[in-house]
This record gives structure tokens, C-alpha cells and sequence, in this order.
């Protein structure tokens, strides 16, 4: 996973995330992250070492495509 300082400086990532074998669920806010409810686009990626990261997108789809690139590394 490529992470950007905002939506307009894409040029350069300021970090790398390697997912692969590390991911083990995606979670709606409904399924145990209810502080996500109110955020728009919201889920949550829980690592198998037990730790949660809270995301968000700029829309639906590309929180479905999100959710979509995550999943198969999961």
C-alpha cells in the first residue's frame, strides 16, 4: 500500500506498507468500529498481529476498489 501526504501530491508516496500475509480482515464500521459510523467511505484493516487501521476514500468506488486490492492480499 502506497501512502500519499494528500489526495493532490501523488507524485511520491511517503511510505510504503507491504501487506501481503499481514492483513487478515477489512472490517464496515458496523462490525465492531462503530467510531467509523459518522466518516463517509469508512472501513477499517485489522492485522493479524491484532492492530486496527482506520481509512477512509473520496467516494464509494474507490472505497470498493480499496477494499477490493486489500481483500486479495488478505
Amino acid at each position: 500500500m502506497l501512502l500519499y501526504p494528500n489526495h493532490v501530491d501523488t507524485a511520491h508516496p511517503i511510505d510504503i506498507v507491504e501487506l501481503d500475509n499481514r492483513t487478515e480482515a477489512l472490517h464496515e464500521w458496523y462490525e465492531g468500529f462503530e467510531e467509523l459510523e459518522a466518516i463517509p467511505h469508512s472501513f477499517a484493516i485489522q492485522f493479524v498481529h491484532g492492530q486496527s487501521w482506520f481509512m477512509y476514500a473520496d467516494n464509494e468506488e474507490d472505497k470498493v476498489r480499496a477494499d477490493v486490492r486489500i481483500s486479495i492480499r488478505c
